[in-house]
C-alpha cells in the first residue's frame, strides 16, 4: 500500500473517531481513549515511515497493536475498565519495587541514583497498602486470544523480535520496501478493524 493510500486511510480513521466518539456511553470512556491513542500512532508511523524510518515506525506500530487491544477487549467486554485499571496499578507498583532494589545495591556500590525527594515518595508509595494490587492477568496475548484476534497477536511477536528490546534483530533490522508496505496494511487493517467495530456498537446502541 502507498503512503498516500495509507495517509488517507488515518485522515478517514480520524473523521471517523471524531464523528462517532460522541455517541458513545460514557461507560467506554477508556476504551475510546485508547482509540484516539490507536489514531495517533498510526499517523506516526505513516510519518515516520515516509521519511525512511522503517525501524521506528515498527516500534510506534507494536505499541499500537497494545493499544488496539485493551481498546476492542473494553469496548466488547472481554476486560473492564477497573481490571484494567489494576492490572496497570500492578505493573507501576512491580516496577516501583524494582526500582527500591534496585537502588539498594546501589547504595552499597556508592552510586546515587534517586535523589533524597525521590526515595521519600518512592518509600511513600511503596508503603500504601492502596498500591498493592494483585495480578489480574491481563495481556495483549489473552485479550486478543478470546476475541479470535491471534492473527494481530502474531504480527505483534513479529515485531516484539524485529523491533522491540535490545536484541541482535532490533539491532540490526531495517525493514526493505516491501516490509514498509506489510506494515503500512497493518496499519490500515487495524484502523478499519477499529472503525467497523465502534460503527457497529454505536449502531447497537442506538434506539429502534
Amino acid at each position: 500500500m502507498s503512503l498516500d493510500r495509507a495517509d488517507e486511510i488515518v485522515r478517514k480513521a480520524e473523521a471517523t473517531f471524531k464523528e462517532l466518539a460522541p455517541k458513545v456511553g460514557q461507560d467506554q470512556e477508556l476504551a475510546l481513549q485508547f482509540w484516539a491513542k490507536l489514531i495517533a500512532n498510526s499517523k506516526a508511523v505513516v510519518s515516520l515511515a515516509s521519511v525512511q524510518y522503517g525501524s521506528p515506525a515498527a516500534v510506534v506500530h507494536r505499541v499500537s497493536i497494545e493499544h488496539f487491544a485493551y481498546m476492542y477487549g473494553l469496548a466488547s467486554g472481554v476486560i473492564t475498565a477497573e481490571g484494567a485499571e489494576q492490572q496497570f496499578k500492578y505493573d507501576i507498583h512491580k516496577n516501583a519495587k524494582g526500582l527500591d532494589s534496585a537502588q539498594r545495591r546501589d547504595d552499597k556500590a556508592g552510586r546515587e541514583v534517586l535523589t533524597p525527594e525521590n526515595r521519600k515518595q518512592l518509600a511513600e508509595f511503596l508503603s500504601d497498602a492502596e498500591n498493592q494490587v494483585s495480578d489480574p492477568g491481563i495481556s495483549v496475548y489473552n485479550i486478543l486470544g478470546r476475541l479470535d484476534l491471534d492473527f494481530v497477536y502474531n504480527i505483534y511477536r513479529l515485531y516484539s523480535v524485529n523491533a522491540s528490546h535490545a536484541n541482535v534483530f532490533s539491532c540490526q533490522w531495517e525493514p526493505n520496501e516491501a516490509e514498509v508496505m506489510v506494515l503500512l496494511d497493518n496499519v490500515k487493517d487495524l484502523l478499519e478493524i477499529a472503525s467497523a467495530m465502534w460503527a457497529e456498537k454505536v449502531g447497537s446502541e442506538q434506539p429502534a
